[in-house]
């Protein structure tokens, strides 16, 4: 009789299983604000010298120019995004595994600031878990507030990027997601990691559209963790009684009351009003969940048919779907998920 082992929980703890890393609050300022910057994202230093920051010609592409008093601005479209400069921008180019991460971004180098380049637009459905995912190490990560908009920031090592640092922004709006990854090679420029975080703080307004909250409810924090909290719970306590079953029908009858403990974890995650960065991971979860109660659905009729092959084949539907709730927690976590 095959046996099933006992997995690493779902939830570690009384927090969720995420990577350490820090979390600060900032303000943010909009291009043409007078309001200073009141605090730096994370280990990079947002606050500097904007005025004395040259940003180089503009783009050979229709973008908005505008004569003022002080010289030539130029606004860079990217989707929901503008970067707005006073010198304007060239074009850049960088590895196509990140470009990726923003399918339909455009890339952008400050023409003196070198060693940094940033990829903006607007990021399609799995966008958010995409750019997560390609994340090797965070750094730290925080909130930035501006005059229009909210985002999450993340200071990071990139995994295709090991020379370079990166600073990712998460832009949420009505009806788009945008997101911005700025790259900064310091073997090109000492100050190019403080450059990237300068031109972010001088260049970027949300245009064409209403911003929304990258905060989430702490009402809905707290439902997430219950269900998945019951959840750990049920299957520590399923588990001991399938892996000590001795007979094929009280396996079955214990891979059931998994399945069912599972379908109330996926109705109870389902219920939680995630923010619209959260929204493709919880789909994640949610759909991660349902495949768990599947696969003990399906090892309870193979235990009943004593079917070796088939609770194989279960087996691996479960832990391929437990991975995957892991992986999708993880995310809800760095996206602010993440009982304090």
């Amino acid at each position: 009789m095959m046996r099933l082992a006992s997995p690493e929980p779902l939830f570690a703890g009384p927090r969720l299983a995420l990577r350490r890393h820090k979390q600060t609050a900032h303000a943010f300022r909009r291009p043409g604000s007078l309001r200073p910057l009141q605090i730096a994202i994370g280990l990079v230093v947002l606050a500097g010298a904007l005025a004395s920051l040259l940003l180089g010609r503009s783009l050979a592409e229709k973008d908005q120019t505008a004569a003022t008093g002080a010289g030539v601005v130029t606004r860079a479209t990217a989707g929901n995004l503008a970067l707005s400069s006073w010198a304007g921008w060239n074009g850049g180019e960088l590895p196509a595994s990140v470009r990726a991460l923003v399918p339909s971004g455009k890339i952008l180098e400050p023409a003196t600031a070198t060693g940094v380049t940033i990829l903006a637009g607007d990021l399609g459905i799995g966008g958010v878990p995409r750019i997560l995912q390609a994340i090797e190490r965070i750094e730290s990560s925080g909130v930035v507030t501006s005059d229009d908009f909210q985002a999450r920031t993340y200071d990071v090592k990139l995994k295709d990027l090991p020379g370079a640092t990166a600073t990712v922004m998460l832009i949420p709006s009505v009806g788009a997601i945008s997101g911005v990854i700025c790259t900064a090679d310091p073997s090109i420029s000492v100050s190019a990691t403080d450059d990237c975080a300068n031109v972010l703080t001088s260049s970027l307004q949300l245009q064409r559209s209403k911003p929304t909250v990258v905060v989430p409810a702490a009402e809905q924090v707290e439902k997430l963790r219950t269900a998945v909290t019951r959840l750990n719970d049920a299957r520590r306590d399923g588990l001991t009684v399938l892996t000590s079953a001795r007979t094929s029908g009280a396996q079955a009858r214990a891979a059931r009351r998994l399945a069912a403990d599972y379908d109330t974890a996926t109705r109870g995650v389902a219920g939680v009003l995630l923010t619209a960065l959260g929204r493709d991971s919880g789909q994640a979860l949610t759909n991660a969940l349902a495949a768990g109660a599947a696969g003990y659905r399906a090892f309870a009729t193979a235990a009943t048919r004593r079917s070796a092959t088939g609770l194989a084949a279960a087996r691996e539907r479960i832990t391929s779907a437990d991975t995957a709730a892991r992986a999708a927690l993880t995310e809800l976590g760095e996206l602010g998920y993440e009982k304090k």
